[in-house]
Formats: structure tokens, C-alpha cells, sequence
């Protein structure tokens, strides 16, 4: 079985012609010096094709469709050369030869990339465009990029629940604060594009429902250096603080990135919970207060070891020793007295140790000049937790007078490995475009609970309660995909097909059980645009998407939050797959619509189990819901007036939500939207005095059994650049009004409950950047392949 769909998806490969009508060259001026960095425009009859820049040598090269083109070449917005072609074959202009004292007329091409593009699989936000991103980082670009929302820190795609970040077309293994810091490091000014990718294609793991968002840097110039320093302070009820350094450097064929960053500090976090019971209701109040010390730190080096082959290897790593601690305060008050009846008090201290590596080894192979590319990446992912866990609860029983307390301690250790190597080849042919590959990966994660009851003042192991886990995870995975453009290049059409295999085995030595599984399973993608114009451009898309669980919630163990409170996993917890249509329409680069539809089948959550006879709750994951999601999301970008730019979006919703679990709601369905507004103002002619304002409102909305209430959202900020914009100032400040609660009811066994979760606010953050050495500097930035893995490791 398994030959014979090797054969399928590279019979194409021997089957059809390999010639690919490509066209190069080379711009040199007077005196043969490259000319890197020249804007180079292909046009058919007045309207854009394609555009790039040329390399570090002066070099270029395009892969088009047989008919007829104009090439320009564009220098700050002046037209510096000409050329008409008949492209009927691969064609190498060879040196394009351009003297810079002779003035060509001034002519300015009127071809500029619109601001907002629609590719065939990809919504594609050109950076250099907008003004937003002006002296700011990655995280400004990523807030004003279409179909994006980033709010606390978080980034997401509108409609989805999370995105994964690629910068260069490489994931990062990172997530959380650490990929947050790592994007601060990134100057907006160096960023080229950013993609927002919401139905991934086929070389691309299937895991996950939240899409990709691709940055793309700006090349970087031969024989260069530079340096970012990065100070920042945030003041909410309590302080953190943080500061980094990153230094890049390209000499000759080397190529070499390294950056170091530190934070320390706390936050704190209220829940409440107020559960009705039949006969009594539970009122809890949880404050937290969260100690941060991350230390993160990247080293990368490349090598172009031939004008075909480049070599490099990129090191990822943080340590951390994390503390949380927090007190929880339950009052139960009998439904008839209205008296309280017993009082509940649990301390909780839980610090941990947090450890990250992963090492990734990556090779390009330009095989030709006719755009055959082969890329290797091979990783190595390392995380090891140990968490140590006290917890006391004191219970004041108001019936009979009576007092008790339990003294707990629960440790932890968690130990995970994980392996990769992915093949990735990109094949154009004479009249269609094919990209294939292949990826390995294996995991093995090892999991040590100990459980000590201390309330007698000497230590005694409960081994019911403790438990050893190891869990083993292997994948294999193929893809193919074939891309066409045809009419003139008006429209454009890709499909493809991923194939992937996988086996589990879940080992509770502690309780002598196995669990194994093993599946494989077919990803089909299909993407169609049809661009007729320069104002105009549609396209729709499918794909099929799995999302498997995180390795340690299949982990059969339990954590308490409290003597009567805990958390256990699921060790038939199975994947959940999600099928998604997209139709979008983008008018003049601005506007941007999507109608929108998901199924998600053997849909899994967490599910809170509380029992009417008993205080008792059980949290754990299960298999248990089909949910359909079809929506509508609109953005628009208002860029008019040289001193402003707004972006708006909104979207609206419907979501039905069938559930087989007892203990939750049959049906859940219900309409939802939300609306966000950001706004970025130039305060002086050169473009060094800028403020923002940003304000979102999120209707009331259902999710799986359970109902949100609405939340609103205000940040303002200001930011100054000094030094010639190298030394950037800013200060903002995050949910100016405390008005961003997250309210939420559910029924559990027909008890319904009704919680808040509330991070202080609101939140003043300082920060200060400065940049020296070459300005146009940039590095291009490598992902490791296993990043899928690193993610569910979290």
C-alpha cells in the first residue's frame, strides 16, 4: 500500500516534460558593480505580474507563462531601464548594463504593489507600504495586518482560536512570551511582507486549525553588521521588567545571527467561579500572583558553501524557574438558610523548572537555474519540566464546628525528546509548477508524578495518586502539490494532497496499562483566484486539517488544585478533524471580505464534572462534540492621508455545537462578532513622532457548552524616534478602561456555574530600542522543523 502511494504522488515527476520558461539577468552599472536591491517589474499588457528585488550580486529571475512582457527596472521610484520581451522559452538576458549618470526621463512606475494582495493560497500584507509599521517592530506590523488580531500579547487569526509564526517560510519552535520576545527582536522596517495563510497547503503539517502567518524579511546586504539594544518596563499591580541584544552579522559567504534576552518580574490573575448546586451554591475567589524569570537565547550560523549550496545551523534555547502562588477562598451557603454552611481555604505555592533546546540543521540545494530547489532540515527538540507543587486547604465546617486541614505535596518531572527530517523540492515545469516532499518525526515523552500527604507532619507517598507515564509518538508524512497559472495570468489554480501516518503508544507504568493507536489518514487542499484586474481579485479554497492532543493530556494521572479539586487526562483521547471553506474577495488592496465554513468532528475539550451529591470536580479532556462554524469577516485599510492610517475589521458569526457527553449540553448554538479599530497618526512631517489608538468589542457569543458575555478593549500608545530613527522611545498603555473581563456560564450535569477570569489592569509599558551598526541590516531567520511538536510540548 504504502509503494504504491510513493508512486502516486511522484509519477508526475517522470511523467511530464521538465523545461520551465524562465527569465534572468544580471544589473551592473559603468563600472560592473552589482546593483542589489533594484525593484524589478514584470508587467503584461499595463498590469502588474510580478515584482522583486534583485540579490546581492544584481541578479533576478522569474518563472512565467509563455506571452508577451515588459521589464522594468525601478530605483527609489524612478524607471532606470526598460525592456520588451516575447517570452516563448527560458531565456538568460545575461548583464543589463545601466549607466546612473544618464536620466531616464523620471519616469515613476505606476505599478506599486497595492498594499493588501490575494495570492492563490495566501493574503499577503505589504509592510513597506504601511505607515503603521514605521519605526516599530514585528508586533506592530503583525497588530495592522488584515485578518490578524493581537490582544495581551497573543496572536491570532480572526475566526480562529491561534496561529503559528513563520518568518522566511520556517516555523519557530516557539510560543507564548518567548515567541513574543523573539518577535520584538525584528524591525518593521526590515520585514518585506507579511502572509497570512488561514487554510495551510500541503507541505505544511496538517496539525492544527489556526493557520500560518509567514513574515518575510527584507535580503540582507553582503559585508554588514548590526545590533539591537532593548530595554522595556511594565507597571500593572505589579512590575516586570526585560532586556535583550541581538547582533547580526554577513561577511563574504558567512552569515551569522545571535541575540540574548532576559525578564523578570510578576503579574496577577483573579478567577471566580460560583457554582449553584441543588441544595447550595459555591462562591470562589482565586488570586494570583505569577513570578516571571525567562532567560531566552538564539544562535544561528549560515554558509553558502557553493553558488548552489547553503549550509546553515540555528540553536533555540530558554530557561525559566517560573512561581506561581495563590490563594483560593469557597464560601458554601445553603440555598434555603442563606447561611454559609462551610468555608473552604487553599494555598497553593508551585514553582517550576523550565528548560528548552532544539537544534536545527538546514541545507539548500539550488539544483539549476530553472528554479528546482531541494531544502533539508533536520531538528532535534529537547523540553524538561520539574514542577513542585504545595498546596494547604483549611475547611471550617459552620455545622458541627469542626476544623480540618490538608497538607498536600505534588512534584513533577516531565522529560520529552523529539526527532525530524523533512525533504522539501520545489519542481517547476513548462507548464505547471510541482512541490513535493516527505517528513519523519518520532517523540518520546516521559512523565514522573509523586504525591506525599503531609497533614500528619511526616511525609507519606500515596501511590494511587502518583504515577510513571511514557508516551511515544511517531509520524510520517507526504505531500504533493500542483500550481497553474493560465489566461494571461488572470487566474490561478493549486491543489494538493498530504499524507500522514501515525502510531502512539501511551505506557501507565504506575497502573500497568497500555494504550496504542495507529492511523493514517488523506489532507486534500484545492485553491482557485481570479484576478481580472489591478482592483479586483476572488478566490476560494478547501482544505482538511487534524488537530491532536498535547502529549500530557493523555497522561492518565492527576493534578489537585485542592483537596477536592483536580485535574486528570485522558488516555483515549482521540485527534479531531476539521474540514474549511474560504471565499474572499480583496477591492483595490484595501478591502478585504471572507465568508467562511468549518466542521470540526470528534471535537475535543476540557469538560468540568461537578456532581450534585458531592463537592468533588473532575476536570479532564474527552472526545464528545461536531461543531459548525460559518462566519463573515470584512477589513479595511484607510491609508488617504499621509498623517494617518485606521484599519478596521469585523466579523460576525454562527456556531452550533452537538455534543454526546452527559454531562454537557446536547446543543449549543448561538451568533457572535466583534469589532476592532486601529489607528496610527504621524505627529510631525518626518515621520519620527507617532501615536496610536486601538479599541476592539467583542459581542456576547457561544462556544462549546458554554456562553461568553461581551468585553471591550482600549490601548493607546506614543513613540518617538531619535538619533537619526535609530533610538526608538515608546509607552503604551493596555486596556485603559479594566473593561477587558472574560465572563463565561456552562451547565454540567444539568448544575450550571458562572466564572470571570481578570488580569489586572490597566497595564503602562515603557520601552526603549536602540540600533547601530549598518540600518539596512537584516537576517534572514531559519524555523526548526519539529516545531509542531514543540507546540503541543507546552
Amino acid at each position: 500500500m504504502k509503494i504504491l502511494l510513493l508512486i502516486s504522488f511522484f509519477l508526475p515527476y517522470y511523467l511530464i516534460a521538465q523545461n520551465t520558461i524562465s527569465i534572468s539577468g544580471q544589473f551592473k552599472d559603468a563600472n560592473k558593480t552589482p546593483l542589489n536591491f533594484l525593484e524589478v517589474v514584470i508587467m503584461h499588457n499595463d498590469s502588474l505580474v510580478i515584482a522583486d528585488v534583485t540579490d546581492e550580486d544584481g541578479k533576478f529571475k522569474f518563472n512565467l507563462q509563455k506571452g508577451a512582457y515588459k521589464l522594468l527596472a525601478n530605483n527609489f521610484g524612478e524607471n532606470i531601464y526598460e525592456k520588451d520581451i516575447e517570452l516563448s522559452k527560458s531565456i538568460d538576458l545575461g548583464i543589463l548594463a545601466i549607466d546612473r549618470n544618464i536620466q531616464l526621463g523620471g519616469v515613476v512606475i505606476t505599478a506599486r504593489k497595492p498594499l493588501i494582495e490575494r495570492n492563490v493560497n495566501r493574503l499577503v500584507f505589504n509592510v513597506a507600504n504601511s505607515i503603521s509599521a514605521i519605526g516599530g517592530d514585528a508586533i506592530d506590523a503583525l497588530k495592522v495586518t488584515p485578518g490578524l488580531r493581537l490582544k495581551d500579547d497573543q496572536i491570532s487569526v480572526i475566526g480562529k482560536s491561534g496561529v503559528a509564526v513563520m518568518v522566511d517560510d520556517r516555523i519557530m519552535p516557539l510560543s507564548g512570551e518567548d515567541l513574543i520576545n523573539f518577535l520584538k527582536t525584528i524591525k518593521s522596517d526590515d520585514i518585506k511582507s507579511i502572509e497570512v495563510i488561514t487554510n495551510p497547503p500541503a507541505k505544511y503539517s496538517a496539525e492544527g486549525n489556526s493557520g500560518l502567518v509567514n513574515i518575510n524579511l527584507k535580503k540582507l546586504k553582503s559585508d554588514s553588521w548590526g545590533a539591537i539594544i532593548r530595554l522595556n518596563y511594565t507597571q500593572a499591580k505589579y512590575a516586570l521588567g526585560g532586556s535583550g541584544i541581538s547582533l547580526n552579522y554577513k561577511k563574504n559567504k558567512l552569515t551569522f545571527k545571535s541575540g540574548i534576552t532576559y525578564n523578570d518580574g510578576s503579574h496577577s490573575n483573579e478567577e471566580t467561579q460560583t457554582i449553584f448546586y441543588p441544595t447550595q451554591t459555591s462562591n470562589s475567589k482565586t488570586t494570583t500572583q505569577q513570578f516571571r524569570n525567562i532567560l531566552s537565547y538564539t544562535l544561528g550560523v549560515d554558509y553558502k558553501l557553493t553558488t548552489k549550496i547553503s549550509l546553515g545551523i540555528l540553536y533555540l534555547g530558554s530557561y525559566s524557574e517560573p512561581i506561581n502562588k495563590s490563594v483560593n477562598n469557597n464560601l458554601f451557603v445553603n440555598s434555603n438558610s442563606n447561611q454559609v454552611d462551610q468555608i473552604f481555604k487553599t494555598s497553593l505555592d508551585n514553582s517550576t523548572l523550565n528548560n528548552n533546546n532544539s537544534i536545527n540543521f538546514h541545507t539548500l540545494y539550488e539544483i539549476d537555474t530553472l528554479g528546482r530547489t531541494l531544502n533539508l532540515d533536520i531538528d532535534y527538540f529537547n523540553f524538561k519540566k520539574s514542577d513542585f507543587q504545595d498546596f494547604i486547604t483549611q475547611e471550617n465546617n459552620l455545622l458541627d464546628n469542626t476544623y480540618s486541614e490538608t497538607y498536600i505535596n505534588n512534584n513533577g518531572d516531565q522529560d520529552r525528546e523529539n526527532f525530524s527530517l523533512k525533504i522539501d523540492i520545489e519542481h517547476p515545469l513548462s507548464f505547471i509548477n510541482l512541490n513535493y516532499g516527505g517528513r519523519l518525526s518520532a517523540t518520546n515523552t516521559f512523565n514522573d508524578i509523586e504525591y506525599f500527604d503531609l497533614s500528619s507532619g511526616t511525609p507519606i507517598f500515596d501511590s494511587s495518586n502518583s504515577n510513571k507515564f511514557n508516551y511515544k509518538e511517531n509520524n510520517q508524512a507526504l505531500y504533493m502539490s500542483i500550481n497553474k497559472m493560465f489566461l494571461d495570468g488572470k487566474w490561478e489554480a493549486q491543489i494538493g494532497l498530504r499524507m500522514e501516518s501515525t502510531q502512539t503508544e501511551g505506557n501507565s507504568i504506575t497502573l500497568n496499562q497500555i494504550t496504542k493507536k495507529s492511523y493514517t489518514k488523506l489532507f486534500p487542499t484545492t485553491y482557485i483566484t481570479y484576478i481580472p484586474n489591478d482592483n479586483h481579485s476572488f478566490s476560494i479554497n478547501y482544505g482538511k486539517r487534524i488537530n491532536r492532543p498535547k502529549y500530557n493530556w493523555v497522561n492518565p494521572f492527576r493534578i489537585y488544585y485542592s483537596s477536592y479539586s483536580f485535574y486528570e487526562g485522558n488516555p483515549n483521547l482521540e485527534p479531531s478533524y476539521s474540514h474549511n471553506i474560504e471565499l474572499s474577495y480583496t477591492l483595490k488592496g484595501n478591502l478585504n471580505s471572507t465568508l467562511y465554513y468549518s466542521n470540526e468532528n470528534n471535537g475535543f475539550d476540557v469538560i468540568t464534572i461537578i456532581n450534585p451529591d458531592s463537592i468533588n470536580i473532575k476536570r479532564s479532556f474527552f472526545n464528545h462534540y461536531t461543531q459548525y462554524d460559518y462566519g463573515l469577516i470584512e477589513s479595511y485599510t484607510f491609508s488617504k492621508y499621509k498623517w494617518l492610517e485606521s484599519y478596521f475589521s469585523g466579523s460576525i458569526y454562527y456556531t452550533k455545537a452537538i455534543s454526546d457527553n452527559p454531562n454537557t449540553n446536547k446543543l449549543t448554538q448561538g451568533w457572535g462578532a466583534d469589532i476592532f479599530n486601529s489607528n496610527s497618526f504621524l505627529l510631525n512631517k518626518d515621520k519620527s513622532l507617532s501615536a496610536s489608538l486601538d479599541i476592539s468589542y467583542s459581542f456576547p457569543y457561544t462556544s462549546v457548552n458554554s456562553k461568553y458575555e461581551d468585553a471591550f478593549y482600549t490601548g493607546i500608545g506614543l513613540k518617538c524616534l531619535l538619533l537619526k530613527k535609530q533610538l526608538s522611545l515608546g509607552l503604551a498603555v493596555n486596556d485603559l478602561f479594566s473593561s477587558n473581563k472574560q465572563k463565561w456560564s456552562e451547565y454540567t450535569n444539568q448544575i450550571l456555574s458562572k466564572s470571570t477570569n481578570f488580569e489586572n489592569a490597566p497595564v503602562f509599558r515603557f520601552s526603549i530600542s536602540y540600533k547601530f551598526g549598518n540600518t539596512n541590516l537584516n537576517i534572514r531567520n531559519k524555523k526548526v522543523g519539529n516545531s509542531e511538536d514543540a507546540g503541543r510540548a507546552q
